[in-house]
């Protein structure tokens, strides 16, 4: 079996290029998955298997534009760039720094608002119709936070969901204790987010997912890829 011999060539058998292979056996195309590895054995194994939904702010924003002028002076947070990538890396960060005019962050939400509605229908959807919904479950997730100033600057988060009815809702104290018992004392203020969602097992769900794929006649091809280069046709 060769991948020339199909309409469509999936190159990754993660849980996209599965979910990919079904969506399009289901629209009646010969599909070959081409992965070198078991199905679902790099980061769709390895992720916290969590459905963001409530996600909508973009990366790029004014707040985070100062913060990531504090990080990159700082040896323990999170960015790092090393001074000779810098002049590689100037153009891409000019990009994110314009993104981040509040002229543009207005719109980026509700550009990702948009896309993270299109993948939550189609995913709920699809998890439905093959009765693949029992991986799913809703039970919120809790944001922590230590003190009340590190609180009342996530206010921002949760009036921006608000605005898309995304419920956030403020806990501390006993209730804080209750939602999240041996919680360390230093995490003071909290923020439950009811809509998220997670999978019990993402690796299993996307090998069920691929499995549902083959059932319906796509092809698993245990190949590794080094290239791609366009045929006689351009094709």
């Amino acid at each position: 079996m060769n991948a020339s011999s199909c309409d469509v060539a999936i190159v990754g058998g993660g849980i996209i290029g599965l979910s990919c292979a079904l969506y399009l056996r289901e629209a009646g195309h010969d599909v070959v998955v081409v992965e070198r590895n078991d199905p679902a054995s790099g980061a769709s194994r390895g992720n916290a298997g969590a459905l963001a939904f409530a996600e909508i702010l973009p990366l790029a924003s004014p707040r985070i534009i100062r913060k990531a002028a504090r990080w990159l002076f700082d040896p323990l947070g999170p960015l790092s760039l090393p001074p000779a990538y810098l002049p590689r890396i100037a153009p891409w960060l000019l990009r994110l720094w314009r993104a981040s005019w509040p002229s543009h962050y207005q719109a980026n939400i509700q550009a990702q608002v948009a896309l993270i509605g299109l993948a939550q229908e189609e995913m709920l959807t699809m998890l439905a119709r093959t009765g693949l919904d029992r991986h799913l479950h809703t039970e919120g997730v809790l944001e922590v936070y230590e003190g009340a100033n590190r609180f009342a600057a996530a206010q921002e988060t949760a009036r921006q969901r608000l605005i898309y009815g995304i419920e956030s809702q403020p806990v501390q104290g006993d209730e804080l204790a209750a939602l999240q018992p041996g919680l360390a004392p230093r995490f003071t203020h909290g923020m439950l987010v009811p809509r998220w969602r997670n999978v019990d097992d993402p690796q299993s769900l996307a090998v069920d997912i691929g499995l549902r794929a083959q059932a319906l006649g796509a092809r698993l091809l245990r190949r590794e890829v080094r290239a791609v280069e366009p045929g006689t046709e351009g094709g």
